[in-house]
């Protein structure tokens, strides 16, 4: 099976301006929803997604997640730094 980048967006409001997106790199989107859910304690206020997709990290924003991310390379939470 083959990893996959998975970037979740969610609807206001978050508990923080900064919890609005994750990239997550898993095995299928059960898989990155489980790494997600164990990894954020206000997960409850996360419920409302609004996107999910897979994602080429070279779209993603180069001033503010590319600079922010750590390695997507490997199975778990890679944006924002600081849940892997």
């Amino acid at each position: 099976m083959k990893l996959t980048r998975y970037w979740f967006e969610f609807a206001e409001p978050t508990p923080s301006p900064f919890l609005r997106s994750f990239g997550i790199t898993a095995w299928a989107y059960d898989d990155a929803f489980t790494i997600l859910r164990s990894s954020i304690s206000d997960f409850h206020q996360l419920l409302l997604i609004k996107n999910i997709s897979d994602v080429d990290i070279s779209t993603l924003d180069p001033n503010h997640v590319m600079p922010n991310m750590s390695n997507c390379s490997v199975r778990g939470i890679w944006f924002p730094k600081g849940y892997q």
